[in-house]
């Protein structure tokens, strides 16, 4: 198992997206497993290639196959980074995370921030630069 991203994965099951989607769909709660899904998506947590399996079988209600689908998406992750000698599945696999979307969320993150430092400069007036220099490097824990 990975000791990177998938380590995590395994160690935040009960809180993860794939737990909360499966929890559903053993509840035959299918409208709920894909709001859950589509969030995860609109963010780029999970690729869409990889889930497109899984949303279709959700639409159609077929459980096991819902099950399935989730099995092999929680295998991708928790195999993300690592190389298995015995497993041919890894290559090929659809992008497990789409990095377009994920990084276009942390772009609108940092937007955020970057508004709120200026906001906040903007309140407090002038300074020097190295309080400028000082507050960056707190601020983002360089």
């Amino acid at each position: 198992m990975s000791k990177c991203f998938g380590g995590q994965f395994e160690k935040s099951k009960s809180q993860n997206v794939l737990g909360k989607i499966q929890t559903f769909v053993q509840a035959k709660n299918f409208s709920a497993a894909l709001e859950i899904l589509d969030k995860a998506f609109k963010v780029g947590l999970i690729g869409a290639e990889l889930t497109a399996q899984l949303k279709k079988s959700l639409e159609l209600g077929h459980v096991t196959r819902a099950l399935f689908n989730i099995n092999e998406i929680k295998f991708a992750i928790t195999s993300f980074g690592s190389f298995d000698p015995c497993s041919d599945n890894l290559f090929f696999r659809p992008g497990v995370i789409d990095f377009a979307k994920l990084g276009a969320a942390f772009e609108t993150i940092k937007q955020l921030v970057l508004a709120t430092i200026d906001n906040y400069t903007k309140v407090a007036g002038p300074s020097k630069e190295e309080e400028l220099k000082c507050f960056t490097c707190d601020f983002f824990k360089v």
